[in-house]
């Protein structure tokens, strides 16, 4: 694990200086204030010494790995930055931004909740990603939205890639999308089998669209082993995988300002709280008919059993006048 050391309302983490965080309430409550005034006046120097500043945003489906992505950016590859599942459900409940300072690099990552999890409704997730819009990226500009996903290319990851025009407002935002393909364990590092993925991809109809959009150049394959798991070499193909990402980053240049504002998200997230009460309505409808047909069925049933009561009623009458009739023309 990578070593920690804090500073007045950030992170230090890694060998010289390398991560920020701008929350306050991760300061060590141990410290002394001698020791939190030399540790303020040891960040501002320490966050200067950078040469290249990135920022990524993170966004696909519910426990692709979006979290693990961003503990490798970080260096934190045990993954003790960002919380993570190892399971297909989401660890992630909210919108989580850090700075860090790695190597020469200054790096904004923001990792949002899952897209399609089920635990909240589509107001619940848009409004949880409108908080994008107060971080310093969404101010400055994004450099990369890494679309996270593997194994193959469902319809609700095309629906969650397509919503990026829609949350963002703008048609160019997919200039600036990279599609990591993460547990790519038999591509990674593997040029002919990526490029082979890359065709298997085009050749499914909801893989095919990402690969449009994007690119082929813009098809980014890693592998995150879980950390001391069965894999021995764990560490190092996650190692390579930070420096497939760091390579791919130091191209990506130029920066996404998307348009979106908060009135943007708040039509969004009107609009979904309008459709998520429409399909509750939909859903009370739909069970009120199905009340409703047992409650004929139930009726049917019982008239059934009266009229069959009733008929048996009949042939009782019937099988009495009779044996009355037989017993009269006995006695006479």
């Amino acid at each position: 694990m990578a070593h920690q050391m804090h500073v007045r309302g950030k992170y230090l983490v890694g060998e010289n200086a390398n991560v920020l965080q701008n929350a306050d309430d991760h300061m060590s409550s141990s410290m002394s204030e001698p020791e939190l005034e030399r540790s303020s006046h040891a960040s501002s120097s320490d966050s200067e010494c950078f040469e290249i500043e990135r920022s990524v945003l993170l966004f696909g489906l519910t426990g692709k790995g979006k979290s693990t992505v961003a503990n490798v950016l970080a260096k934190m590859f045990d993954d003790s930055m960002f919380p993570v599942s190892y399971e297909s459900s989401s660890h992630t409940f909210d919108i989580d931004s850090r700075e860090f300072i790695i190597d020469r690099y200054k790096l904004e990552i923001i990792d949002t909740i899952g897209l399609k999890d089920t635990r909240f409704g589509t107001d619940v997730v848009l409004k949880k990603l409108e908080k994008v819009t107060t971080f310093r990226a969404f101010r400055r500009g994004i450099n990369q939205i890494f679309f996270v996903t593997n194994g193959r290319i469902t319809k609700d990851d095309e629906e969650v890639f397509r919503s990026l025009e829609e949350i963002f407002g703008e048609k160019s935002v997919y200039d600036y999308v990279t599609v990591l393909r993460t547990g790519a364990d038999r591509q990674f590092g593997r040029p002919e089998r990526e490029q082979s993925d890359i065709d298997s991809l085009l050749r499914n109809q909801h893989g095919r669209v990402l690969v449009e959009k994007v690119g082929r150049e813009r098809i980014v394959h890693i592998s995150n082993p879980q950390p001391e798991g069965s894999n021995p070499t764990w560490l190092e193909t996650r190692q390579k995988s930070r420096k497939v990402l760091m390579d791919h980053l130091e191209k990506c240049n130029s920066l996404f300002l998307p348009e979106a504002s908060k009135k943007h998200f708040h039509l969004l997230v009107d609009h979904a709280r309008g459709s998520d009460e429409e399909k509750r309505l939909r859903r009370e409808i739909h069970e009120m008919r199905r009340e409703r047909d047992q409650a004929l069925e139930e009726i049917q049933r019982k008239n059934r059993a009266l009229e069959e009561a009733s008929r048996r009623n009949l042939e009782l009458r019937q099988e009495l006048e009779k044996r009355k009739k037989d017993s009269t023309c006995f006695i006479l």
